[in-house]
């Protein structure tokens, strides 16, 4: 009984398919050769300039609507890791609302309603009326350059940024 419990292990882990990734940069790992750069291109065709550093995409400033404020910038990063993120900075504020979402869209304005086959992605509730807070981008919609916080309840644009390149 026992032989066959071993045996019963030794299939169960020769049928894993674990494996174990180094996610250290090469320079970090012990008996490790250095790249050599590749005579065809500039910088070896390696990693970005600035592994392990988020890489702003966009920026704007945000304007209130109507008769709403909002101040402060929105950002539009790409993550070291690659994932896509909207970063409000710390000088964010805005008028408080019932129900406001976040919003990022390609349209200029959200009359008629949150419409996600005009592209608009409701990124979620949004977190704080003021201070620096990020939401993660779903993958493709990282075109969008419209960030909106938006009364959900009663349809309402409370503020926008444009953002630029």
């Amino acid at each position: 009984m026992r032989t066959l419990l071993l045996l019963g292990s030794a299939l169960a882990l020769t049928a894993c398919d674990a494996g174990f990734v180094d996610l250290r940069p090469a320079s970090a790992i012990p008996n490790t050769p250095s790249p050599q750069p590749d005579a065809g291109t500039m910088d070896g065709g390696g990693p970005p300039a600035n592994p392990g550093q988020d890489s702003l995409v966009a920026e704007g400033p945000w304007q209130g609507r109507a008769d709403y404020q909002a101040t402060g910038t929105a950002s539009l990063l790409m993550r070291a890791d690659g994932q896509f993120e909207l970063r409000f900075s710390d000088t964010f504020t805005v008028s408080r609302v019932p129900g406001p979402v976040v919003v990022l869209s390609r349209r200029e304005s959200l009359s008629g309603g949150i419409q996600p086959g005009q592209g608009d992605v409701e990124l979620g509730v949004q977190a704080e009326r003021s201070g620096a807070q990020s939401y993660v981008v779903p993958a493709g919609s990282d075109d969008r350059r419209y960030v909106w916080i938006y009364c959900k309840p009663f349809g309402l644009e409370v503020g926008r940024a444009r953002l630029s390149e």
